[in-house]
């Protein structure tokens, strides 16, 4: 009886704090026994690691890797360096209660119908009431490796002084939409950048999306100026994949480098300084059209006759000026 089985293992590992933490480990797929004894898997095999969460009373899964994924995402020390203007303090942290939001997150909590957007090996979800916030989870078929190092790449911008959306906190997800909710998926809480647009820094001639030049202005201009000088004081720096996001006050955001490069070859680094200050271009072409299409005239008026309380003559002198 699944009831009775349920039952017995609440009240074996959640009144038993040391099993709390017990795990078990298996293997999916079929072993094959050497002839000197040793074990082999088969190909595709995984060796899987099963453990009691006592918060959904349910026994989750997940692989070797997962779990050292997991491990490397709970020794990250949280939270950025906050650049000079940066938006971290523009989110209340009295509003946010980062203690409030459980380790263990379901789709009770995350909007798992539709994904905000998407890396090589993680995707970003809206945090159910929480509209600062996002819930970053690591795709089932990745490399811890590959975590980690982005994880140093982006400590390495934030060294710099490169502004990148803030990281809060590590939690373990599971899809209770699932007949066998049992599959455990490490991710972070993270910064959402309200209505932001991406942008790609590559290489010059990149035409921006017109949401990346509507949501730019002087402050987006004040980060680009940053980065250039950034980038030219440090003739060796190379951010493989450079991209950023636009948030809908203007800041430019760095996320999802492939590499930082401290020892590059100066002409890589002149490419970027080319495409950064072409996009500083884009931005000024784009407001340079719109100014001219909405150009404001300034009409000089009589104070005298503007200060009168005659609402008639007001209006026959905003007419005439019209």
């Amino acid at each position: 009886n699944q009831n009775l089985t349920q039952d017995f293992a609440k009240a074996i590992y959640n009144d038993t704090p040391t099993l709390k933490t017990a795990e078990i480990t298996g293997r999916k797929g079929d072993m094959q026994i050497n002839p000197d004894g040793t074990k082999t898997m088969e190909v595709g095999g995984k060796k899987m690691i099963y453990q009691w969460n006592d918060d959904l009373n349910i026994v989750t899964q997940q692989t070797e890797e997962s779990k050292r994924a997991g491990e490397i995402l709970g020794n990250l020390k949280l939270g950025c360096v906050s650049s000079k203007d940066s938006s971290d303090t523009d989110i209340d942290t009295n509003i946010i209660d980062i203690d409030s939001i459980p380790d263990t997150l379901t789709t009770e909590q995350v909007d798992i119908s539709d994904a905000v957007g998407s890396g090589a090996f993680k995707t970003a979800y809206n945090l159910k009431g929480q509209p600062d916030l996002l819930v970053v989870l690591l795709k089932p078929r990745y490399r811890a490796t590959e975590i980690k190092k982005e994880i140093g790449y982006l400590k390495q911008l934030e060294a710099l002084g490169i502004k990148t959306p803030r990281r809060y906190k590590k939690i373990t997800f599971i899809d209770t939409s699932m007949p066998k909710p049992n599959v455990k998926r490490h991710g972070l809480v993270v910064q959402k950048i309200k209505g932001a647009w991406d942008i790609k820094l590559r290489q010059k001639g990149i035409v921006p999306l017109v949401g990346v030049l509507d949501n730019s202005n002087n402050q987006t201009l004040e980060d680009l100026k940053r980065l250039q000088k950034i980038f030219s004081k440090n003739s060796n720096l190379c951010v493989w994949d450079l991209q950023g996001l636009v948030a809908e006050d203007g800041q430019l955001y760095i996320m999802d480098p492939q590499y930082v490069d401290m020892q590059t070859n100066s002409k890589h680094n002149s490419a970027q300084l080319d495409a950064l200050q072409g996009f500083e271009k884009n931005i000024l072409e784009h407001h340079k059209r719109f100014t001219d299409k909405t150009l404001n005239h300034i009409v000089y008026i009589d104070k005298e006759l503007w200060d009168s309380p005659d609402d008639a003559l007001k209006q026959k002198i905003l007419s005439d000026a019209e």
